[in-house]
């Protein structure tokens, strides 16, 4: 289903959710441009996402630049606002070598969206869309809904401290400090395990991990979860393998 005729139907106060999103060819572009200028700088970069109804064309309204793994996006009163995106550079959630979708931080902002009809939030990162979307009157939010976030993020960080460890043949940490000497930088500490994070090809896994809570997620509070390349984007109703 195209995304404009989608959104008139959320509009129209359908519930129903089909399996496929496209989007316009000039909209995924402005989406793909907006990763690559986050790669660019390292920093992640995100806006809102504009909706014209009567000429069906979308836009990205005013881009804001923030930090490494976060981003305040710009609030707007522009009456097609129906959601936001930000971008995942290699540098943040995603790590070097791969393309990760939200990151637990970015489903918790879905508690500032519980009032509206419905809300739309895209991440790009590399070749991939993502897209979360939340509808009221199906999609939940709950008191647990922190345990659950608190929970995987726990387990991505320890998979991912896991996998560097096996990766070094110790702790990371004493072989790093080892290098350092006594009384190191923590900015070049950062730096040695970003460097052994990036060897240990963390950023796969952490994209397989956040693909897969997203996908835990939207299935317990009935949140609608997509991805895709170029444009074309599918639901997932199940967990990756």
């Amino acid at each position: 289903m195209d995304l404009n005729d989608y959104l008139i139907q959320l509009n129209g106060g359908s519930t129903s959710a089909p399996d496929n999103l496209t989007l316009p060819a000039s909209f995924a572009l402005q989406l793909v441009d907006l990763y690559t200028a986050a790669e660019a700088r390292g920093l992640e970069r995100g806006g809102p996402l504009l909706w014209d109804r009567g000429t069906g064309t979308f836009a990205l309204g005013e881009v804001a630049e923030g930090q490494k793994t976060s981003v305040q996006i710009p609030v707007t009163n522009h009456a097609g606002n129906f959601g936001d995106v930000h971008a995942h550079p290699s540098t943040s959630i995603g790590h070097a070598g791969g393309y990760s979708a939200h990151s637990m931080s970015d489903l918790r902002k879905f508690s500032q969206t519980t009032g509206k009809p419905f809300w739309i939030q895209v991440v790009t990162s590399g070749p991939w869309l993502y897209a979360m979307v939340q509808v009221n009157g199906v999609s939940k939010w709950d008191a647990a809904a922190e345990k659950f976030f608190t929970d995987r993020n726990s387990e991505e960080v320890s998979q991912m401290k896991e996998t560097v460890r096996k990766f070094v043949g110790g702790e990371p940490r004493d072989k790093i400090l080892k290098q350092l000497g006594t009384d190191p930088d923590p900015a070049d500490y950062g730096r040695l395990y970003d460097e052994y994070k990036a060897k240990a090809k963390v950023g796969a896994l952490m994209q397989q991990l956040s693909v897969k809570h997203c996908a835990e997620f939207a299935r317990e509070y009935n949140f609608f979860f997509y991805t895709g390349q170029g444009g074309t984007l599918t639901r997932m109703f199940s967990l990756p393998v």
